[in-house]
């Protein structure tokens, strides 16, 4: 392993929250990345359905949860069950509102995008409804707090090799250190 590499498991204690559309690869990524430099990986709605209460309809609750409290204070709510001492990845960030809880929470975040080319996306897809267009994902990234993309340290291609997807990380993290 390249000593590139090697720094990265030396990191502070960091948060790398990832965002990107259906199938652009984030959850491939953060599986890498807890096999290679062994840090703690999260899926959001993993754990939200963690709180929801035994014998309700999980989706149901899940909706309805973004109907009664915004998206900062369910990610505030979140953060607050992560340990802060761990490496940790955050697949993955939706809206701006969650990237201002992490901010906000753990100062040493970074945001970073997975993408990956359409034909990659829609191949991996595999949605019972045939519906994968990810409009509503664009428009939760939009509000009047700005762009979630506008918030990105750096990005990883999705449809790269694992070697690649980790130098593109120590690029992102040497850059987001180096400000």
């Amino acid at each position: 392993m390249d000593g590139r590499f090697l720094r990265l498991k030396r990191e502070p204690r960091i948060l790398i929250a990832l965002a990107g559309l259906h199938g652009s690869g984030k959850s491939v990524f953060a599986t890498l990345v807890k096999a290679t430099l062994g840090r703690q990986t999260h899926n959001k709605r993993d754990l939200i359905l963690a709180l929801s209460p035994r014998g309700h309809n999980q989706t149901k609750w899940y909706r309805a949860l973004y109907q009664d409290y915004s998206s900062y204070q369910i990610m505030a709510t979140l953060m607050g069950r992560l340990d802060r001492h761990a490496h940790t990845i955050l697949d993955s960030v939706h809206t701006v509102g969650e990237w201002r809880a992490i901010q906000e929470l753990w100062p040493t975040s970074a945001l970073v995008a997975v993408v990956a080319p359409k034909t990659v996306r829609d191949s991996r897809n595999q949605f019972e409804d045939g519906n994968h267009d990810n409009a509503m994902r664009l428009a939760r990234w939009h509000d009047d707090n700005g762009c979630l993309m506008s918030e990105v340290d750096g990005c990883i291609n999705g449809a790269a090799t694992p070697e690649l997807q980790l130098a593109e990380l120590t690029a992102v993290l040497e850059h987001r250190h180096s400000r």
